[in-house]
């Protein structure tokens, strides 16, 4: 079994959509600090966080992830242009745009983004960088 099926079966994260209460439940265990779930609007006020990429609270589309100035996408997609002006200006360098992974490691078929986003946050929180974090998110697939 690969590590993200342990965590996801750890924590009872199943292939399928999931929930603001079940993601607010897993950062907890996880014990996320300074964390909150977004939507593509919002601004982001926390250290990290998950954002639905949709424009309402009532329908989710896709999870994404951030830790300061990096983005996780489990698709590989370019942030929206909102959240990546926002991770930017959060870094100290003042770069012009926002470190992002470039890997995908999710199918169309599945619906675990949410899952990997968490996976994500758990392992840039145990002081991995952002590289070593997204290799060892490919490598543990």
């Amino acid at each position: 079994m690969s590590r993200i099926n342990e965590f996801m079966k750890k924590y009872n994260l199943k292939n399928e959509a999931t929930s603001g209460k079940k993601i607010i439940e897993v950062s907890n265990k996880l014990g996320l600090k300074d964390f909150s779930i977004y939507i593509r609007t919002d601004e982001l006020t926390t250290k990290q966080g998950i954002i639905n990429l949709t424009d309402d609270y009532k329908n989710g589309t896709h999870f994404v992830a951030f830790r300061d100035y990096y983005y996780f996408d489990s698709f590989c997609a370019e942030p929206p242009r909102e959240i990546a002006n926002q991770l930017a200006n959060r870094n100290p360098e003042k770069a012009c745009e926002c470190y992002i992974s470039s890997n995908s490691i999710q199918s169309l078929s599945d619906s675990n983004c949410a899952s990997y986003c968490l996976y994500f946050l758990e392992n840039m929180n145990q002081g991995n960088n952002f590289t070593r974090t997204i290799m060892k998110i490919v490598t543990d697939m």
